[in-house]
């Protein structure tokens, strides 16, 4: 399934589910207000020009594929679910923040095999990331914090920032 907005926004008020294939989100700025799931083996792709802002409560999963989100700003994460596949977010020029209520152990923001998260400024920022995966990389690429939760024994592969903390 291909939502291709162009230059436009795309903003799903409600569920977007596909039984067997891929979902591919294309858009200038993308707001996310409904859950994005596939129950068969297909990933889930979701690209913004500009921000993607998962609104609280909203997940996206995946059975059996992977989840990966583009945004050239910010990206706000509410639940990626990709179970034991692999789950990409790239804030090209903005952050990675926690857009869900309540921390821990079953409030993940992230879960999935192994998760790469990089962003130019902060990945987390005050308030941190709560990720459930067998391998972490995570990189800060200009100049920003790295603020991850692990809720189980996280694997790091790799941490970066070029001007900022780790917590």
């Amino acid at each position: 399934m291909l939502l291709d907005a162009d230059t436009g926004a795309v903003e799903n008020n409600a569920a977007v589910t596909s039984g067997t294939g891929s979902i591919s989100v294309l858009a200038a700025s993308v707001r996310q207000n409904a859950n994005i799931t596939t129950t068969g083996a297909g990933s889930v792709q979701v690209t913004a020009d500009s921000t993607i802002v998962m609104a609280d409560g909203t997940a996206t999963s995946t059975v059996g594929g992977g989840i990966t989100y583009l945004a050239d700003g910010d990206t706000q994460l509410s639940q990626l679910n990709a179970g034991t596949s692999a789950v990409n977010v790239k804030s090209t020029t903005g952050s990675q923040l926690d857009n869900r209520t309540g921390e821990g152990a079953g409030l993940e923001n992230i879960v999935g095999g192994t998760v790469t998260l990089q962003a130019a400024v902060d990945v987390g920022s005050t308030d941190d990331l709560d990720v459930d995966a067998a391998t972490l990389d995570a990189r800060s690429t200009v100049a920003g914090r790295i603020n991850i939760a692990e809720t189980n024994d996280l694997g790091t592969n790799f941490l970066q920032t070029a001007d900022g903390t780790i917590d």
